[in-house]
């Protein structure tokens, strides 16, 4: 799923939240956004640490961070 938030931060003008993207989740990140296929992969990759990277050639940020939440077998 991806939520779109229009922001004014320097050169950046859009906010992704992505959560569990499908395979034309990432079809519209990489068209629409022009997300680098690097960056597309660190998105898709569920042990990926925490992190943050910025990409020159296409000016775009990812913040990769986990959100615990509740099961029956605890968080």
């Amino acid at each position: 799923m991806i939520q779109s938030e229009k922001i004014s931060i320097g050169p950046f003008s859009s906010w992704l939240n992505v959560d569990k993207p499908t395979s034309e989740d990432v079809q519209t990140l990489r068209k629409k956004y022009n997300l680098s296929k690097e960056l597309l992969e660190y998105v898709t990759d569920i042990d990926e640490p925490t992190n943050y990277d910025y990409d020159k050639e296409t000016e775009s940020q990812l913040f990769i961070y986990h959100i615990p939440y509740k099961t029956q077998q605890g968080f």
